[in-house]
């Protein structure tokens, strides 16, 4: 029952839902049509605008040029026209005219970059032209058979300044057929196109039919001459708006109208951004949408407070998943593995690091497999060494001892890993496992046994040094003492001779004690020395030792 309440109020709250939604974006709909209406207007009338401008601004530099020939007759010296005349004449023209900066004459020739033969600037006159037309290799006649053409944008050396070159051929009388050059900054055009694109996100282009972009208002710097992707694989050149497709088929929010102009080849276009032009209309979208989203806000509320009961169930079992969650990240994050078996000794749960350790196992550690099975699998796959010669002893004994109880047990694995393997058995007939990894261990234990093993063979050779030392030292210095005895003991001697040689004798007994000192040494680290304490008379041991040190302090 309440699942089909809540079935019911889900649809309900859908439907309602959906039907706010429709009704939202019906408005936001005829709010986005009259949007592009009145963008489609601004930029069709912008670009016939712009298309005027242009059109005006280069039929009034082809003319200058056209008027060439005329003007260089009328004007030529008596001996025929030469550079500094000819060049005066450009230099008057382009002062009277701001529709260009620079008027050239130049010479075809068919190899090397041509120079100018005359021009309206001094600094002009000795450096080449880079023209695409004009570069060696072209054709040098090609500009005459097209009799016009607009070549660049490119920029000029001396100023820096991006500019358009029209070029036109003419006749010069008296001399070689001529290109008539005129040198149009991209500024200026950009100044003329300067009050059509008085809206924010408008820009106003002219470009070439391949895409290459020659003006750009605002002025676009990093783009200038570079051909631009289409943006319609049939874009109209009627001055008609159109929409940019994005990769979906959708318009995207950008509209453009494109014109030619009387010049091949050449269009002006015109783009508005609606995002930066729409700030009045999305004032109006956003109080439509925010009444929207509050009727939504009340329906989910309603639709939450009907919900309240079953989400508290649905509470209680996230709860239980989290801690189970939390606890399935902790047995991850042992640096052991851990594996539990239920009473019926079936796989429960394992974590990584036990996966890791019999990762030959492989897919047999699941869920429901039994122990003996796992161990079966890991038998037949060569998990454990140890069952090589006879794997049904080996899988029984270790059976028993996982049902047993039994005290942890060392396990080595193929790759030379030694883990502890230890299992305790739980309240409800199950099993808990930890596997340790104890190789560092083990390894650790190897080499502490091998150097005591060490140690001890070093002292046992000490110990026979010394044994071998104090017998080769008490075989001489019997030798000694004899000679001493019979000296301190002969009549013929005087009294200091003999004292002397009792001297002798007392520090030849001294080297003896030594000696066996040397000896008692060795049976104290071997631990087999004895203590046999004897009475001593003080006076004559002082005495002693008075007599062994007399002869150093006398010296």
């Amino acid at each position: 029952m309440l699942a089909r309440l809540r079935i019911g109020v889900l649809f309900c709250t859908l439907v309602v839902m959906v039907m706010l939604g429709a009704g939202t974006k019906l408005l936001l709909d005829r709010v986005q049509d009259a949007v592009l209406a009145n963008g489609a207007t601004l930029v069709e009338r912008v670009a016939r605008v712009a298309e005027a401008t242009i059109n005006r601004q280069f039929l009034q530099v082809d003319s200058v040029l056209a008027g060439l020939p005329s003007l260089l007759v009328q004007t030529a010296p008596a001996g025929g026209q030469t550079p500094a005349s000819a060049s005066r004449l450009l230099r008057e023209l382009a002062e009277q005219n701001f529709g260009f900066r620079d008027l050239l004459l130049v010479r075809p020739q068919a190899a090397g970059a041509p120079r100018p033969w005359a021009s309206a600037l001094p600094a002009s006159r000795n450096r080449p032209l880079d023209l695409p037309l004009l570069t060696p290799g072209a054709d040098p006649k090609a500009p005459a058979q097209r009799s016009f053409a607009i070549a660049g944008p490119l920029r000029n050396n001396a100023t820096g300044e991006w500019a358009l070159f029209f070029i036109r051929a003419i006749e010069v009388p008296g001399e070689a057929p001529m290109l008539a050059v005129a040198e149009v900054p991209v500024p200026l055009l950009d100044s003329l196109l300067l009050p059509t694109a008085d809206t924010a996100g408008l820009v106003v282009a002219l470009e070439r039919g391949d895409g290459q972009l020659l003006v750009s208002l605002p002025h676009d710097e990093a783009h200038i001459g570079r051909i631009l992707p289409r943006r319609s694989p049939q874009q109209p050149a009627n001055g008609l708006a159109f929409t940019y497709p994005d990769a979906h088929g959708a318009a995207a929010p950008t509209l453009a109208a494109t014109r030619a102009t009387l010049y091949q080849d050449i269009l002006v276009t015109a783009t508005l951004d609606l995002a930066a032009t729409d700030r009045p209309r999305s004032r109006e979208r956003y109080r439509i949408i925010a009444v929207a989203c509050f009727a939504a806000v009340l329906l989910l509320a309603l639709a939450f407070a009907l919900d309240a009961a079953l989400n508290q169930r649905e509470k209680v079992e996230a709860e239980r998943a989290s801690a189970r969650k939390v606890l399935e990240n902790a047995l991850e994050s042992m640096s052991d593995g851990f594996v539990m078996w239920d009473a019926d000794d079936r796989l429960l749960v394992t974590n990584r690091r036990y996966r890791e350790i019999y990762a030959r196992s492989g897919d047999a550690i699941r869920p429901g497999a039994t122990f003996e099975e796992i161990v079966r699998a890991g038998v037949a796959r060569g998990q454990y060494p140890q069952a090589a010669e006879d794997p049904e002893r080996f899988i029984a004994d270790l059976v028993a001892w996982h049902r047993g109880d039994h005290p942890a047990l060392e396990r080595l694995l193929p790759d030379q890993r030694w883990v502890l393997v230890t299992e305790r058995r739980t309240p409800d007939g199950g099993t808990v496992g930890i596997r340790t990894d104890i190789t560092e261990l083990k390894r650790a234990n190897r080499e502490l046994a091998a150097a005591n093993a060490a140690a001890a063979r070093a002292t046992e050779a000490k110990s026979r040094f010394l044994a071998r030392m104090s017998h080769e030292l008490r075989t001489p210095l019997n030798g000694v003492l004899g000679l001493a005895q019979a000296l301190a003991r002969d009549p013929l001697l005087s009294a200091a001779h003999r004292a002397q040689a009792a001297t002798l004798e007392m520090a030849g007994r001294h080297l003896v004690a030594v000696a066996n000192d040397v000896l008692d040494l060795a049976q104290v680290e071997s631990g087999h020395l004895e203590l046999r304490p004897q009475p001593v008379v003080l006076a004559e041991l002082l005495a002693g030792c008075a007599t062994m040190a007399r002869p150093r302090r006398r010296r």
